[in-house]
């Protein structure tokens, strides 16, 4: 879980200087651990680097037991949406834009399949990357449709608002509804400590640069967690 939101908040350098020092018993761990790692290169542009790592953690996930679990989600399942969701952020990354789209949104379809639970098996947000990428791309309509969806499952999530926002604003569509859209995330993020410029922090925002810090929390074992927006 504490790489999963590392890679939630763009905590690229600090996956990457995570330690791969699991217990034996940890197998899915120790291959989500590579799948990070392939996550964070994509993210700062160096797919070369990212391949490699997806090659480990496709080998590490190997022996994991048909019969693991994490919640009440099969590790298989879980590990399946990884590969996925990684091909996709390197094939993006790697130009390859229709290919990465499609992997993203199998993605998609494996975490809608997800069992129900607390917190969530999956803390990544598929859709998000996947509006992020389209928007970034220029791909307004479509963010659009991935955002409203993402916004009829979870209502008044800001990352999506803020999405949606951005996609109509691109378009020049539904004017009241990009200023409502907007006046509600300023609302729901009037207490956040994470500036963002994008619904996904693996893709840069159409807006300037901006540092922002998230503070201490126990996930992070103490550690202190910085999150960055990305410039246009």
């Amino acid at each position: 879980m504490p790489l999963e939101v590392m890679v939630r908040f763009g905590r690229w350098d600090e996956i990457l200087a995570e330690p791969n020092d699991y217990r034996d018993y940890m197998l899915s761990t120790r291959a989500f651990h590579h799948a990070a790692r392939a996550i964070a290169y994509a993210a700062k542009g160096d797919p070369e680097n990212a391949r490699k790592e997806q090659a480990i953690f496709l080998e590490k996930a190997k022996p994991v037991p048909e019969e693991s679990t994490f919640g009440n989600n099969k590790s298989e399942d879980l590990l399946a949406l990884t590969r996925h969701m990684t091909e996709g952020e390197i094939l993006v990354r790697e130009n390859k834009l229709e290919e990465g789209l499609a992997e993203l949104r199998e993605a998609i379809k494996l975490e809608d399949a997800l069992q129900y639970d607390e917190p969530p098996g999956w803390l990544i947000p598929i859709r998000h990357s996947l509006g992020a990428t389209l928007v970034r791309n220029g791909r307004f309509a479509e963010a659009e449709e991935i955002y409203r969806a993402d916004l009829k499952k979870l209502p008044d999530n800001g990352w999506s608002l803020f999405g949606l926002k951005e996609s109509l604003k691109a378009q020049n569509k539904n004017p009241e509804e990009a200023k409502t859209t907007a006046a509600k995330f300023q609302k729901i993020w009037a207490k956040a400590d994470t500036r963002i410029t994008s619904s996904c922090l693996c893709q840069p925002g159409r807006v300037a640069s901006e540092s922002c810090s998230l503070g201490r929390g126990p996930l992070f074992h103490r550690r202190k967690v910085r999150s960055c927006a990305f410039a246009s």
